[in-house]
């Protein structure tokens, strides 16, 4: 009996941990450096990863782009991909796919623009966006045009 005690006891303090963390908290436990641990870190934390803080840390994202910080709009777009990717939501994978492909743009970068572009344009089909197909392809070709890559900018 006081085994089971125990472990109940455990088990509530590893439950109200997870609940009691904050975003910003979160957000340095999706760091780079450590993605080797992101899967099972969401394991953990599931029940606060929600696409609402997704989209929180996309548009922190976006505002390090706008702000020329290239560097961290990639790292927490990639916690953000990661995000889209385990909830399931392939609208919102190919959006955040689509932003990184921007801040390689921003950096003159069209291999990479290119690999992000199609990733996007494969999460969008999944998700049956149309329109967001043609923005995805539409980068696509200009990248391998930039690239001097001119059959696979037609095709």
């Amino acid at each position: 009996m006081c085994r089971s005690m125990s472990l109940i006891d455990d088990y509530s303090d590893y439950s109200l941990e997870g609940d009691r963390t904050t975003a910003a908290a979160l957000k340095a436990l999706f760091l780079p450096e450590d993605s080797t641990e992101w899967d099972e870190r969401y394991t953990f934390y599931q029940r606060r990863i929600t696409i609402d803080l997704a989209e929180e840390w996309y548009k922190e994202a976006k505002g390090f782009r706008e702000n020329k910080q290239y560097k961290e709009a990639e790292d927490l777009l990639g916690s953000c991909i990661f995000l889209g990717e385990k909830l399931s939501e392939h609208f919102i994978s190919a959006k955040y796919e689509y932003e990184m492909a921007l801040v390689f743009e921003a950096l003159e970068n069209y291999a990479a623009v290119a690999f992000w572009a199609k990733r996007a344009d494969d999460s969008f089909k999944k998700s049956s966006t149309l329109f967001g197909r043609g923005y995805a392809l539409n980068f696509l070709g200009q990248a391998y045009d930039n690239l001097s890559k001119t059959k696979e900018a037609i095709e």
